[in-house]
């Protein structure tokens, strides 16, 4: 990572999901060390400035935010309603330490969010999956409406590949 825990990227991808959620993918200049789960600060070019859960696993090779759009959110409504594929951002960080910590691959893990507070939750689960997690994980995600529920399809498919090693309560 540059100075100051900062890389430039570009965003490479870009697909609105449900209502009111924008998954945006990054690509960094550099290297952008982080662990699934944790946060990094999106910087646009004007210095706006948010943070935003991480929801991508290091060898994704990219690196993933779920924002849900605010009414008047400034950075939220940009990503949503302007930002562009091919749109410079900085991200600096990581931060946080909600992440999966090895050392206890049997030992149940219970994981619960609402809304775009599945971003981590997504991570984490497919960080522990990877990592050979033995333990039963149980995700929680709740929301509003059925609309809310926008990984529904990719948290079913993860369960199936996961072969019984996660269950989705939605």
């Amino acid at each position: 990572q540059g100075a100051a825990g900062k890389v430039e990227g570009t965003i490479i991808h870009k697909q609105l999901r449900g209502d009111d959620v924008v998954v945006i993918r990054v690509k960094t200049d550099g290297p952008f060390e982080y662990r699934a789960g944790q946060f990094a600060n999106l910087i646009r070019a004007d210095g706006l400035t948010r943070s935003y859960s991480i929801a991508s696993i290091p060898q994704d090779g990219v690196v993933e935010f779920q924002v849900r759009k605010v009414p008047n959110g400034r950075m939220s409504c940009w990503l949503y309603d302007e930002a562009t594929e091919g749109a410079r951002v900085t991200l600096r960080g990581p931060a946080g330490d909600c992440f999966y910590v090895d050392g206890k691959p049997d030992q149940p893990l219970v994981l619960v969010g609402t809304g775009t507070g599945l971003a981590p939750l997504w991570g984490v689960a497919r960080d522990a999956l990877l990592q050979g997690h033995r333990g039963p994980i149980h995700l929680f995600h709740g929301g509003k409406n059925l609309s809310h529920l926008y990984l529904h399809d990719e948290l079913r498919a993860l369960t199936r590949n996961a072969l019984d090693g996660l269950r989705l309560i939605a």
